[in-house]
């Protein structure tokens, strides 16, 4: 009685549709503070964070628009290798070594687009994690004791920890500051959720024109590791690349701590 399970597709889809959107809202600011203070404990700090991202709403908005917007690009690199034959119908007789060749050339090229694109989206997250936390931490939302020990010694020695008293806004601050009111961050939280909506479509729109698997629903090149070379699982497994590429990320973020204790050990 497959008609009495036909819910059951679409059911899942909106549920993790959701779940990825109420993810996204936290996991870009998230990512910044473990990045900042180099403790992934440091991702998991909710309190903190959520009040990070209810103080800037406005500027998560513009965050989560700038991730669809360079998410587009790579819609169409992932979507138009489907239509190479077509382009080039030479490529329909091309043996499969000659077809791996060609797409290993294709998404190294493809790189020049994507890797740019990703450190953008943390440089943009950083600045942001920075500037609110800073903001939060003079007005005194945030305590001194939320901020990790790099970052305490470094705004201490900037002379940046002292509660300061609200200054006189321009007209244009002023309508950036209603999105920190009760108003403002359910329109701003409602449309942030919005555009990662679409964010997510773009990755189903994808994967309708060129299917690639289950890698591509567990890991977004944008969020999580840059890993962008999608071959056919008939011409190669993409798992021995991807878990490859985890690993090669694991031991380098291993090798940081180790040399962080060791600068540490050396300065006592």
């Amino acid at each position: 009685k497959g008609y009495e399970q036909f819910s059951v597709g679409p059911g899942v889809s909106v549920l993790g549709i959701l779940l990825l959107i109420t993810a996204m809202l936290y996991v870009p600011m998230a990512q910044a503070r473990q990045a900042v203070t180099g403790n992934w404990r440091c991702f998991y700090q909710f309190r903190l964070i959520r009040t990070l991202v209810r103080r800037r709403w406005f500027a998560c908005f513009g965050l989560a628009a700038l991730y669809a917007l360079c998410s587009l690009p790579i819609l169409v690199l992932m979507s138009v290798v489907i239509f190479l034959p077509n382009v080039n119908p030479e490529l329909a007789d091309a043996t499969p070594a000659q077809t791996i060749h060609l797409l290993n050339s294709y998404f190294f090229w493809s790189a020049l687009f994507v890797f740019p694109a990703f450190v953008l989206l943390r440089l943009v997250a950083a600045r942001t994690y920075g500037s609110t936390l800073l903001r939060a931490l003079q007005s005194g939302a945030v305590g001194q004791d939320a901020l990790a020990e790099s970052e305490w010694h470094v705004l201490q020695r900037l002379d940046l920890l002292q509660v300061q008293a609200p200054r006189p806004r321009h007209p244009v601050w002023r309508i950036v500051a209603w999105a920190g009111t009760r108003a403002g961050r359910v329109t701003f939280g409602f449309l942030t959720g919005l555009v990662w909506f679409v964010f997510i479509a773009q990755l189903y729109i994808a994967q309708f024109f060129n299917y690639r698997g289950a890698t591509v629903w567990l890991n977004q090149t944008l969020v999580q590791l840059p890993w962008f070379h999608h071959l056919p699982a008939t011409l190669k497994n993409p798992w021995t690349e991807f878990f490859t590429a985890a690993v090669v990320v694991f031991v380098a973020w291993r090798l940081k701590r180790a040399v962080i204790r060791l600068k540490t050990f050396h300065r006592h």
